[in-house]
């Protein structure tokens, strides 16, 4: 895979979330084509990108964080999804402390996997 960082090829799960996410993007997206013909290429990009970061979400709130954090924390601060309908709860986060726990969050899981992983050997070859 060429990429600009060579450390690409180093986080393969990484690599292969990102390939599926791609794929899925431009699946949505020549959808939203056949239905709407006469958008045009922005705006099909951001309608897209609006249904996967929905799906992300989705794939977050229902499956990551109740495996990750538990059932009685998710219930705890209402993290659950609800059956049907919109949240009703209070939207009371300070974005600041938010990012910088998602930044650390993040930090801490890359880091988990590069220590954890194993080693990945790459070839001289040049065939």
């Amino acid at each position: 895979m060429s990429v600009g960082d060579s450390r690409a090829n180093e986080q393969s799960v990484l690599a292969v979330l990102h390939t599926l996410w791609l794929r899925e993007h431009n699946r949505i997206e020549s959808i939203l084509h056949e239905v709407n013909p006469h958008w045009l290429g922005e705006q099909l990009y951001h309608e897209t990108r609006r249904i996967i970061s929905a799906l992300i979400q989705h794939i977050t709130y229902g499956e990551f964080l109740p495996a990750v954090l538990g059932t009685d924390i998710t219930d705890q601060y209402d993290l659950r999804l609800v059956d049907a309908g919109y949240y009703h709860g209070e939207f009371c986060v300070q974005l600041t402390l938010t990012v910088k726990f998602i930044s650390s969050s993040l930090f801490s899981v890359l880091f988990a996997i590069h220590t954890f992983s194993p080693p990945v050997h790459r070839s001289s070859n040049s065939a």
